[in-house]
């Protein structure tokens, strides 16, 4: 996302942190060295910075979220 900002003209105008989030974002980073996908859950009121996507996989599928992999945001 830095890289987006720093490079793209008409991104950086997109990119203040201080925009609300999506109820549901998923988390892409490192944790504890690795590679980590997390599913973040918010209550209304929480603000930064995201990238929305969209691509479809297929036909419908159903989705199911191991509670393990759900944070919950205070």
């Amino acid at each position: 996302m830095a890289s987006c900002i720093k490079t793209h003209p008409n991104c950086a105008p997109l990119s203040s942190s201080d925009v609300p989030l999506p109820t549901r974002v998923l988390y892409l980073g490192l944790s504890q060295g690795k590679d980590r996908i997390r599913l973040c859950e918010f209550l209304s009121g929480h603000r930064g910075q995201y990238a929305a996507l969209s691509h479809c996989w297929g036909g419908k599928q159903t989705l199911t979220l191991a509670e393990e992999r759900s944070v919950k945001g205070t």
